[in-house]
């Protein structure tokens, strides 16, 4: 019986194989959890500005003022961080109804693609 120190062809391409698929798993990781930090900035700031719209037509004096309004100029004129391609949208149930039923659209691109936040109130003065 021979006493050999060293690894054998086997041995080299098993722990080859674990070291490679160790280091994919980790880098997989990682880029994934940069996307998730990614699209966890954008709802933070997607929610801001549904929250910001909203407290504008609270200040508005009427219903009839909320919907007359053109609230997607009112959005794109606001100053502070942007989503890219950032659309807002805002769409009545009834426009005559009270309570006014108000769903109101945040949209935005990414090179991952296309998102959508949708947020919904009831509004009477």
């Amino acid at each position: 019986m021979r006493n050999e120190k060293g690894l054998t062809f086997a041995e080299l391409i098993v722990t080859t194989f674990l070291l490679v698929t160790a280091i994919v798993g980790t880098l997989l990781f990682f880029t994934y959890s940069l996307a998730a930090t990614q699209y966890a900035r954008d709802l933070t700031i997607a929610t801001s500005h549904g929250d910001r719209l909203f407290e504008e037509m609270q200040l508005r004096g009427t219903l009839s003022n909320i919907v007359k309004t053109d609230w997607t100029k009112w959005s794109a004129s606001q100053p502070g961080d942007k989503l890219p391609g950032e659309t807002v949208n805002v769409v009545y149930a009834n426009a005559v109804a009270v309570p006014l039923e108000i769903a109101a659209d945040v949209r935005w691109t990414r090179k991952s693609g296309e998102y959508r936040e949708t947020f919904v109130t009831r509004m009477k003065k």
